[in-house]
């Protein structure tokens, strides 16, 4: 074997190449000949000084850091996985599928595999390099294009459409969709003058003719002549289409139909205003002019017809914005019509006179019409037809059977307008090219849809408005079915309307190009943000499995948007709003940003690298939540004996039996659960220190080994994130993230961190000193452990304050604590009133809903508070939006979520909280008041919408009350007596605020230096996945931190940094940073009087209210009067002492 690198040894016939793409692009040859000039050339930097991304495999993509094999054959690099290859199964003279098939007779050569990238090819063309064709197949298709054209021409036709379809399938349907191209063009060829003659003079390029669907270019008298066809097949398509779903029904219908049911029935729209007013004459049967369909059977006739609907109609129906639009390529004025008025339920297009204002009245009187009417483009009637799917989809599973699903969509033009006539058929080939939904057939006049028996129960429940208040989701009618329709569909509607702005063929400007692109895709927004909501608090197997097959898919949604150069250019060329309009300038400038900061600026070839890297890290952050969640709960620490479980309360026993109960384990057996920190709760109870140990070595070795090691996972992520900011000229991915922050730069956060690690860790190492000596002779000799840290800390709290965790919790009982302390300091700070809503649905029973209301009376929102644990809930605090606040759509309230992890009690038993948990609460709740104060226009500026090193702010400030005395002793009563908590000890639990604060501190920055460790090096530095716990030693020792101090989160379930795509990688500083504002402002709220109503108002209209509508940084120094003072931060962690030697 050939290693190719740094070094070279030979050890057999096969070769794996280790060299990175930039190495090979440097012309660095090996001794095999493989690299050399031509590979250096076809390496060749673009304009933007990056290296192309060399192509492989039948997929056409870039070495992707896999296993690949090398044909024996052809010498074309293929991934392992596309071939279903492992590195045991591959041998020495393994051959394509191409040159299987074509029989090749070659001189043997050694077969080739590797793990990183592989050598480049040269610009010559390979007869057999290929994705995927067989050999005669391509002779076939050259030869009969060599007959219409010339032969080199034809050779450049051909490679075009094998780089064409090789990027669109695997092998199973490369070779089908290369010879469907090529009979395409040659057909085209062959019967268009005027398009061969355009190609053979250079005038279309052969890329540009695979590119494009040439149907567009065919010969008009052609289509023509099909459309003639398709007029005339139409009634007997939907004949023997009816007859098989006849013969289904048939199959499966039950012997006995209940009378009095009808299949679905639409109810009226009630949002015609744009309408004619309806006219009060009875709708007579022939006044509706119907289409040429068949009709329905006797037997369904014979239903009677249940007129209430099986679900309320879509609220809009009738899109303002379509119809005022100025005209592009593919607008037109006419009817769009579904109407339901036969027994048993067709859905039958309903043509219209636009013209004539007493047919609109007419269809505004049928019960069960959904229409449109006005000027149409495409992305209008894209949604039109997504909302008749959305009721298609509603029908019950169980009455599927008695449904027919073939659904005509027809429009109706004007006489004498044929410049509407030619648009529409731009419009018919543009939805054929993007339909989700089965197409059985396209006529110049309808879209014939079908709708089969696979369809999803509830997707229109995700898609559509809710009609509960303020548009909360009906959570409890939303199941896991319903969310893989939903999100496909709304990823559909969301490309359309997108599509219709790329494709607006008017100047562009802000209102049709940017405020359009904030308008686009709201029913996707509002299905993802209860998907990604269940996915942390409620999710289940099926659920985790729709996330990893969608988190590519929605990867390449958002590259398809922002890695579209022509948008980038229309957004760019956009005309400006007045300059007098602040939030709009800031809007323009933002999206600018965004696509500039997703690479669409780059080249095309680093498009496609980019589209790859971004496609592969969601797939990455998908399988490690999932990994860190099995890995939590596989790694409960599981007793036998009650006796070693002393030090624990009743409850914590109780509840670590009914964990054991829930993991099927016998009765006297005792589960202790992992939370997502490396310190476990339990460690500052438990009086046995080997159970502490193993507690604490179960918490601080998951995801390090077995079926739930994330270490390869997280190289894998570390190393594309690496990679993408190398593209975009960063030199690493936490400069990369961090430009975009309030700090602004890499070097201003390593300052931050090193003026903090120093006073911090000497405090810990003191407050160590402190542990040992309160241990006395109980360690035997031994010095005090990571594992011992919490038990002693909470005895050495207890002396110096005569209290402990267990003294304190009897009066922090959970609804208390929410509704007496959280509420309650949100009341008496800002004004806000609440009414607890037990008549609102939810996903889960333990879940809490609250309506919000401003001190005047008017809505504010609403807050659901989920606090409790459960093994598919992942670990920790955090908040959640259901609804943003957003003038510009129309939603004036925002509703909010807020999760916590507080132990579920055993049966009959109070939930009682330890101050952390309390802490915690209120931290969750400052996230929760940022998203209801929201004042802004558009949707991206709303609430949280912010920098990450600015969003933990207003969290970080409203733990302030959790320790304000008037707060305290409002909510601190004991849960049996409700007898407030003892002056005496009130004063210790606020005075023994900075106890441990050393250790605190310096277990967060711990983990911070991880965090920006693994972001500020390039793709070579990044550690194999062996080696992650040296990185991290390493890392920790460079910064000062002592192998004692364990970071609060180790790399393997460091979840802020590893779960999402981004997330809080490269800025997990952030808390501290953030802490340096809400230290500062808690300070200028105590010399303001402190918890006061007029401070209140200051802080949320110069504040809370401004989301990102404004600098972040610009709106704390109108509160303050200045920049940030570090000094405040100081003295709450008490580190003033300890850092003037820093």
């Amino acid at each position: 074997m050939v290693m190719i690198g740094e070094s070279s040894l030979r050890r057999s016939a096969r070769k794996v190449a280790v060299r990175h793409p930039l190495e090979e692009a440097a012309g660095a040859d090996d001794d095999s000949g493989v690299f050399g000039s031509s590979d250096l050339d076809s390496g060749a930097d673009d304009d933007s000084g990056h290296v192309a991304a060399q192509l492989y495999c039948i997929c056409r993509k870039p070495d992707d850091g896999e296993l690949m094999v090398q044909c024996d054959a052809c010498s074309q690099w293929f991934h392992a996985a596309c071939m279903r290859l492992s590195e045991k199964t591959v041998t020495d003279d393994w051959k394509c599928p191409t040159c299987v098939s074509s029989r090749s007779e070659r001189p043997p050569q050694s077969a080739s595999t590797r793990n990183v990238d592989p050598p480049a090819t040269g610009p010559a063309r390979e007869e057999a390099g290929h994705a995927g064709i067989p050999a005669k197949d391509r002779d076939s298709c050259r030869t009969a294009l060599c007959k219409v054209i010339s032969q080199d021409l034809a050779s450049a036709v051909e490679d075009a459409v094998l780089h064409t379809v090789a990027g669109e399938a695997r092998l199973a349907e490369a070779s089908k969709l290369y010879k469907a191209k090529m009979r395409e063009i040659l057909f085209n060829l062959k019967s268009n003058t005027k398009l061969r003659q355009s190609l053979t003079e250079g005038v279309l390029s052969p890329a540009s003719l695979a590119a494009k669907d040439v149907s567009l270019l065919a010969d008009p008298e052609l289509i023509a002549s099909r459309n003639e066809e398709r007029r005339q097949s139409l009634t007997s398509r939907l004949k023997v289409a009816e007859e098989e779903e006849d013969e289904l029904q048939a199959s499966v219908r039950p012997q006995t139909l209940p009378a009095a049911q009808a299949d679905i029935v639409l109810a009226g729209n009630p949002a015609v205003e744009l309408l004619s007013a309806p006219s009060d004459h009875a709708v007579k049967e022939s006044d509706v002019a119907r289409p040429n369909v068949p009709e329905v059977s006797d037997e369904m006739d014979a239903i009677e017809i249940d007129e209430t609907p099986v679900m309320e109609p879509p609220e809009t129906l009738s899109y303002q914005e379509s119809l005022t639009a100025e005209t592009s390529q593919y607008d037109w004025t006419g009817t769009l019509a579904v109407t339901a008025t036969d027994p048993g339920f067709r859905l039958r297009g309903n043509i219209t006179e636009p013209g004539t204002a007493n047919d609109r009245k007419r269809l505004s009187k049928l019960p069960s019409a959904l229409y449109v009417h006005g000027r149409i483009n495409p992305s209008a009637v894209h949604k039109f037809i997504m909302q008749v799917h959305a009721v298609a989809v509603s029908v019950p599973e169980a009455e599927r059977h008695r449904h027919k699903r073939i659904v005509l969509v027809e429009y109706f033009l004007p006489p004498d307008s044929p410049a509407d006539e030619a648009n529409c058929a731009l419009f018919v080939k543009q939805y054929r090219d993007r339909a989700r939904i089965p197409v059985l057939d396209f006529v110049d006049q309808g879209i014939l849809l079908y709708f089969g028996a696979s369809t999803v129960v509830g997707a229109a429940l995700l898609l559509r408005s809710s009609t509960l208040p303020y548009g909360l989701p009906p959570l409890d009618r939303i199941t896991t079915p319903c969310f893989r329709p939903a999100l496909e569909l709304g990823l559909a509607e969301h490309a359309a309307e997108v599509a219709s702005v790329v494709e607006d063929r008017s100047a562009p400007t802000f209102e049709n190009t940017v405020v359009a692109l904030e308008r686009a895709g709201q029913p996707l927004a509002q299905c993802r943000a209860v998907f990604n909501s269940l996915l942390a608090s409620n999710t289940n197997d099926e659920l985790d499995a729709l996330d990893t097959e969608m988190a590519p898919k929605f990867a390449a949604h958002t590259d398809s948007i922002f890695l579209n150069k022509a948008l980038y250019n229309r957004v760019r060329d956009a005309s400006p709003p007045p300059e007098d309009d602040i939030e709009s300038q800031r809007l323009r400038e933002r999206y600018l940003t965004m696509f500039e900061r997703r690479g669409a600026a780059l080249s095309e070839p680093a498009i496609n690298e980019m589209r790859h890297i971004n496609e592969h890290l969601s797939k990455l952050a998908a399988q490690f939540r999932q990994a860190v969640l099995k890995a939590t709960n596989d790694c409960a620490v599981v007793v036998d004996d009650v006796a070693l479980l002393d030090g624990l309360s009743p409850g914590d026993i109780a509840s670590a039996a009914a964990a054991a109960s829930q993991r099927g384990l016998p009765a006297g057996r005792y589960a202790l659960t992992l939370v997502n920190t490396t310190t476990q709760p339990a460690l500052a109870s438990l009086k046995n220190r080997e159970v502490r140990r193993k507690l604490f070595e179960a918490s601080r070795a998951r995801c390090s080994d077995g079926a739930c090691d994330t270490r390869p996972i997280i190289v894998e992520m570390a190393q594309l994130r690496a990679r993408m900011a190398q593209l975009l000229s960063y030199p690493n991915y936490a400069s990369y993230v961090i430009a975009d922050e309030t700090a602004s730069s890499v070097n201003d956060v390593n300052a931050m961190l090193r003026r903090l690690i120093g006073p911090a860790h000497a405090n810990a190492e003191r407050e160590r000193a402190d542990l040992e000596r309160c241990a006395g002779d109980e360690l035997g000799g031994d010095r005090l452990q990571p594992w011992d840290w919490a038990f002693y800390a909470n005895r050495l709290q207890k002396q110096l304050f005569d209290f402990s965790d267990d003294d304190v919790r009897p009066y922090f009982e959970v609804n208390r604590v929410l509704k007496d302390g959280v509420l309650f300091a949100a009341n008496r700070f800002y004004g806000i009133t609440f009414k607890q809503r037990n008549d609102l649905p939810t996903y889960h029973k333990d879940v809490m809903v609250f309506e919000l209301f401003n001190e005047d009376g008017s809505p504010l929102g609403m807050l659901l508070a989920d606090y409790f644990a459960r093994s598919n809930k992942q670990g920790g605090g955090w908040m959640d939006s259901y609804i943003e606040q957003s003038k510009l759509l129309g939603h004036p309230h925002a509703i909010v979520l807020n999760n916590l992890n507080v132990p579920v009690p055993a049966e009959g038993e109070p939930a009682l909280m330890i101050f952390d948990e309390v802490t915690t609460a209120f931290h969750e709740m400052g996230h929760a008041l940022h998203g209801l104060f929201s004042n802004v226009k558009y949707p991206l500026f709303s609430g949280t919408s912010v920098p990450r090193d600015y969003v933990e702010y207003p969290s970080q400030l409203n733990e302030m009350w959790a320790t304000d005395p008037a707060v305290l002793s409002n909510y601190a009563r004991h849960h049996k007596t409700g007898d407030p908590m003892p002056q005496a000890l009130l004063s210790k639990v606020i005075s023994a605020r900075r106890f441990n604060q050393g250790f605190a501190t310096t277990e967060y920055l711990a983990a911070a230096i991880l965090d920006q460790a693994w972001h500020q090096i390039s793709p070579t530095n990044v550690p194999d996945s062996a080696n992650v716990a040296e990185f991290e030693r390493n890392a920790l020792q460079a910064a000062g931190i002592s192998d004692f101090f364990v970071p609060r989160y180790r790399s393997p379930y460091f979840s802020h940094i590893w779960s999402s795509a981004t997330g809080y990688a490269a800025g997990y500083y952030a808390y501290i940073w953030s802490e340096v504002l809400a230290r500062d402002t808690q300070s200028w709220i105590g010399e303001q009087g402190g918890l006061r109503r007029t401070n209140g108002d200051v802080l949320r209209g110069k504040v809370l209210s401004k989301g990102f509508a404004c600098d972040p940084l610009s709106a704390f120094k109108d509160l303050k009067g200045g920049p940030p003072d570090i000094a405040p931060l100081l003295d709450y962690r008490g580190l003033r002492d300890a850092s003037v030697a820093v």
